[in-house]
């Protein structure tokens, strides 16, 4: 299994584990239960194996051995695994069972871990249509009582005893419910030991009347009228649409909904090419067009085979979201045909075919595969004129109709400060057609919305003859342009209206959001890190207006908000204007840290706060300021509410809020204790009342902002905000102005501003689009390594902890470095707390590289995500015999043919390569080893390490899971696996490299596996690349392995034994290095003026803690 479906974010499922996730009518999850067994917490009275994991340490103990860590590390990937399956079914609106033994808490004063104690079952409780229950398995017939929970969606069961409610546990650990304390009957004891002496439970297997009971609830998701395959299990009948009042009025109902599979596909008369030798997608496409038919669950498969394509207009979140183009395109006076026209023409026909079949006599020059796009309101002004947009539904959704401006429209939206008035197309029920040089946009859907859609380019007629033709040929069309005729004598455009569901706000992948999605318009932000896609936080809440698109902020606001925000932004608009005058200047003086004070008069803000609060509710009440207070706190929370907040009340109106103080939560028998009103710094859990607070300032802030080109991102007590356009030192100072405003203190000189700057200990670049270390930091990791080797090694071991810690958060942004950390954690771990010892020379290897690369300047790194790989480059497998290894792979990126493909079987023995072997020397438990070997060796062979410079991505299969763990962890503490892994990503990051390591099951490895067993009769032997294993340069490696035996003698101790004994109060004090000063430097540098397009950002550190 993989770490996420949508294929193009770098880190996806294989192809077939994608079509199961999609396709499937049932998904039932069933985890391993070996490393969860609470049978294992009975070894202290029964003897038996020990328990790797209990609840305070649900992902294993950390004393764990080599061998027992990777086992638990097995399981919870495996885990992990069947949890992300059911949020991306949620997603998709398709069911899902989960089952796994019921957590009954205490054994023995020890309570064992559940898989229901991870967060993301809890996470997934949270979500609509999510259930839980527990139950008994002997009501059907079990030899014992075997409480077991499910966890499910879209599922009606068959009568049956279920308990619903998550697990409760006493305070004591024992068990509460929601099960019963007994089932009702009498059981044999299933724990102990068979007569061969071996330790066994009851069987795991389901009684035949539970499986039929499964097998029953399943069945009732076909439709009642028998006509339902496979297929229709999970799906809920799509409601009809409605109709406004004006068609309504003839008596005519609804019309049945438009069936895909309804369509006749024709083959385009000519030559084609032979399907299925560049990609999956097109031998499906031309099995789907031959046939002459296409239906709603072909066409889902087909969308997970197709690569994807950047869209400018769209807002993605969703796992599944897609874009597909082809045809034309044009580009100012550039007129061309796409690249998938000649990479995907079986595909490209399907979809014009479709087209055609849809509306007969209907032309266009380019077609659109759009998967779970919202596209923000817009005019396509350069599609050719006198023509219109062909929207086909291919599969099922609810709503998702797309809004367009006409006279006379029943339905408002908001565009630019302005209502808008026009109608909705119900893309849903059927074709429809779309005037695309009208403002439009697409509404809310639930479920998966794919849409086909034909259009025509502005100057079709003067494309050459030869693209022309070749388009003809493809699209089966006469010619390549529109004519008002074709269109009208085909299809009339619906003026039916559809209504939006409720609860359509839900959405897991941005957090549950309900207010935020109807203030704002479209989806949040989405920001790639690396190939892998995550929803933009800005520090001030989910529902902050900053993790929005500028232009689709406040566009719901309700008409009593959006005159507050406006009446509130036209006075901080008058004070700038009077009190500073010049923004740029100021903003630049600002940036320099010239000002000492306010560039501002006190009684100047005293007016502004005036004025303020006249525009409030209660004046008189908002003027007031709480003792010892910094904040406004009640003006505060009537502008909040008045600006439609949902978190207003916490300021001075709940129970326990921050006008009177912030409980803690824990009552003593001498009273509550209670939070400093001011200041909550020095308590542990003050970071949540504290953010809580500056969230609401900086929502506030940014719904002032409107829709200018501004972000503010916070983080504690550090606030950075970035501006830009034409308008940018003026918005800048409406925000700062606001938290000034509501009370904030700030220190003046501490301000720092430019395009280059600090930021929560990283250096960012936003010139040249890059983020890592200052230079100052860097040369300090440099000189600590220098020192390091001038001292031969010796160092104190609170000395390296500190340093590993620096490391460890340089790594978070210098994905370079992380492969290294292993052999440095190794060791920390491995020496005593407090002591001097000396650094072990494989370790100074380690350094030595990381030193290298420091001064090579790669301290900073490109924010730009790597090209995506569409497809897997090539498959690997290994086999570990007695004492050698032998690596197979081959080439899979342009054929899936064996005979059409490279490849290479390469033998490794312990006698040339000890290191890479047990300390018997031999390959017992080295498989994974082994199989990492074998892909670093294909990225070799096949030529991807050759190059330097321009930045790439490979895709790669493997059937070893820990290694995808590995590559997703970045980072292995296990010799010798970090050996490989470090060159691996050396050699990547060397050339400018990413890889995604692709877990495929065994028996869909056969090709690889035969290559490792030397049987290669499926292959060509002249396509054979003949290679030794010493032929490929791997000096990192040998370094490393020149000191294997040192790195055994130092790692024994601590292997598999029991975790050293804590220390005391007073040793840990006397381990840690004493509190010095260290004054912030600010990473400001002069630039010079380059237009309004170059943005503005500004630093500061809220002054909160001197205040207090």
């Amino acid at each position: 299994m993989g770490t996420s479906l949508k294929s193009d974010t770098g880190s996806g499922f294989s192809a077939e584990l994608q079509l199961l996730i999609q396709e499937a009518s049932v998904i039932l999850l069933v985890p391993g239960v070996s490393t969860l067994s609470r049978a294992k917490a009975h070894w202290r009275t029964a003897g038996g194996p020990r328990p790797l994991r209990s609840l305070q340490y649900v992902f294993g103990f950390p004393w764990l051995s080599d061998k027992d860590r990777s086992t638990v590390e097995e399981a919870n990937f495996g885990v992990l695994k069947c949890f992300e399956i059911c949020f991306i079914r949620l997603e998709l609106c398709k069911p899902f069972i989960f089952e796994h033994p019921e957590q009954l808490g205490a054994v023995n004063d020890f309570i064992p871990a559940s898989v229901w104690d991870f967060d993301e079952f809890k996470q997934l409780l949270l979500l609509d249509g999510v259930q839980s229950a527990a139950f008994f398995q002997c009501q059907w017939g079990a030899p014992s009582s075997k409480p077991t929970r499910l966890l499910w969606s879209r599922l009606d069961w068959c009568e049956a005893a279920l308990f619903t409610g998550p697990p409760e546990l006493a305070a004591d650990g024992r068990y509460r419910g929601p099960l019963p304390p007994s089932c009702g009957h009498r059981h044999d004891r299933s724990l102990g030991k068979d007569l061969a002496g071996t330790w066994a439970t009851a069987s795991a297997a389901y009684p035949s009347l539970m499986c039929a009971w499964l097998s029953k609830s399943m069945l009732r998701l076909c439709r009642v009228d028998g006509a339902g395959d496979a297929s229709t299990f999970g799906r809920r009948p799509l409601e009809q649409a409605t109709w406004d009042s004006d068609d309504s009025s003839d008596g005519e109902g609804p019309k049945d909904d438009f069936e895909l599979s309804s369509l006749l596909l024709e083959l385009p008369a000519g030559s084609w090419p032979p399907a299925g030798e560049t990609s999956d997608a097109e031998s499906f496409a031309a099995r789907l067009l031959k046939k002459g038919r296409v239906t709603v669950e072909d066409f889902e498969k087909l969308c997970g085979l197709l690569p994807s394509d950047p869209e400018v207009r769209a807002t993605a979140g969703d796992l599944t979201s897609k874009t597909f183009m082809s045809g034309f395109f044009q580009h100012g006076g550039v007129i061309g045909l796409r690249t998938h026209v000649s990479s995907h023409p079986w595909v490209t026909a399907l979809l014009c075919g479709i087209l055609r079949a849809a509306l007969p006599g209907y032309a266009f020059t380019s077609v659109v595969v759009s998967r779970n796009r919202q596209v923000l309101p817009h005019c396509d002004s350069q599609n050719g004129a006198n023509t219109w947009h062909l929207l086909v539904p291919a599969s099922r959704f609810k709503g998702g109709g797309v809004w367009q401006e006409v006279d006379g429209g029943l339905e408002p939206l908001e565009y630019e400060g302005e209502q808008r008035w026009g109608k909705i197309l119900p893309v849903a029920t059927g074709p429809q057609l779309l005037d695309p040089r009208q403002l439009h946009a697409t509404m809310s859907w639930k479920g998966v919305r794919t849409v086909i859609i034909g259009f025509s380019i502005r100057e079709p007629a003067k494309a050459s003859r030869t693209l022309r033709n070749t388009w003809k040929r493809i699209s089966g069309l006469q010619g390549v342009s529109q004519t008002d005729e074709a269109v009208s004598g085909g299809l009339t455009p619906s003026v039916r209206l559809l209504e939006r569901g409720a609860g359509e706000e839900g959405d897991t992948f941005h957090g549950h959001l309900v207010q935020a999605r109807k203030d704002n318009f479209g989806d949040p932000i989405t920001v790639q890190w690396r190939g892998k896609v995550h929803s933009f936080v800005d520090g001030c809440g989910l529902n902050s207006p900053g993790r929005w698109r500028p232009t689709a902020r406040g566009r719901g606001l309700t008409k009593e908000a959006d005159e507050f925000v406006n009446a509130l932004r036209s006075l901080l608009d008058d004070f700038i204007r009077t009190e500073i005058v010049d923004p740029k200047r100021a903003y630049f003086m600002l940036a320099l840290g010239k000002y000492e004070e306010a560039p501002f008069s006190a009684q100047a803000m005293d007016r502004l706060r005036k004025s303020w609060f006249s525009l409030l509710e209660d004046p008189s009440a908002a003027a007031h300021q709480e003792p010892g207070q910094p904040f406004f706190l009640e003006a505060l929370s009537q502008t909040c509410r008045a600006m439609g907040d949902e978190d207003w009340e916490v300021l001075t109106r709940a129970e326990d809020n921050y006008a009177r103080g912030r409980r803690l939560g824990v009552d003593r028998p001498d009273g509550p204790i209670w939070i400093n009103r001011v200041g909550t710094f020095g308590v542990a859990c003050a970071a949540y009342h504290f953010a809580r607070l500056a969230g609401l300032i900086g929502r506030g802030a940014l719904r002032i902002a409107l829709q200018a080109s501004l972000f503010q991102m916070l983080f504690a007590d550090d606030l950075q905000i970035m501006a830009g356009g034409e308008q940018k030192y003026h918005d800048l100072w409406v925000v700062l102005l606001y938290w000034l405003m509501v009370g904030t203190p700030f220190k003046w000189s501490k301000f720092r501003g430019g395009v280059c700057l600090d930021y929560v200990g990283f250096y960012f670049d936003y010139f040249r689009f890059k983020v890592g270390l200052s230079e100052r930091r860097a040369n300090w990791l440099i000189e600590f390594i220098t020192d390091l080797q001038r001292g031969r090694g010796m160092i104190e071991h609170r000395r390296f902890t500190e340093f590993v810690g620096r490391l460890v958060y340089a790594g978070q942004v210098l994905y370079w470095l992380r492969p290294f950390m292993g052999p440095l954690h190794r060791w920390k771990a491995a020496i005593t707390p407090g002591t001097v010892a000396l650094v072990p020379r494989m370790v100074m290897v380690v350094l030595r590289y990381i030193l290298t690369l420091l001064q090579e300047k790669h301290y900073l790194v490109c924010c730009k995500s790597p090209p995506l790989m569409l497809r897997e480059a090539f498959r690997t497998d290994a086999k570990a015999e007695d004492d050698f290894f032998v690596l197979g792979g081959w080439e899979t990126l342009h054929s899936f043919e064996p005979k059409k493909c490279r490849w290479f079987s390469v033998r490794v023995t312990a006698a040339d390569y000890p290191f890479l072997f047990n300390a018997q020397g031999t390959a017992k438990g080295m498989s994974t080893v082994a199989e990492l070997l074998a892909t670093w060796l294909g990225l070799h062979l096949f030529g991807w390490l050759d190059g330097t410079g321009q930045s790439f991505t490979v895709s790669a299969g493997t059937d070893n899971l820990a290694n995808e763990l590995v590559m997703r962890r970045q980072g292995t503490t296990k010799f010798p696996l970090t050996y490989v892994y470090m060159q691996l990503e050396y050699d990547l990051f060397r050339c400018g490299g990413h890889m995604n390591l692709n877990w495929r099951p065994r028996e869909l490895n056969t090709e690889a596996d035969d290559l490792t067993n030397e049987r290669f009769s499926a292959f060509d032997l002249a396509l054979r690349i003949d290679a030794k294993f010493s032929d490929v340069p791997c000096k990192l490696l040998l370094d490393l392995a020149s000191f294997h035996s040192e790195m055994l003698e130092w790692r024994k101790g601590g292997e598999g034994s029991a975790p050293p004994a804590p220390l005391t109060k007073k040793q840990k004090l006397a381990t840690k290095t004493k509190w010095q000063s260290d004054p912030r430097v600010g990473g400001w540098r002069p630039v010079p003026e380059w237009g309004p397009g170059l943005g503005s950002l500004l630093r500061r550190d809220l002054d909160i803690r001197k205040k207090c």
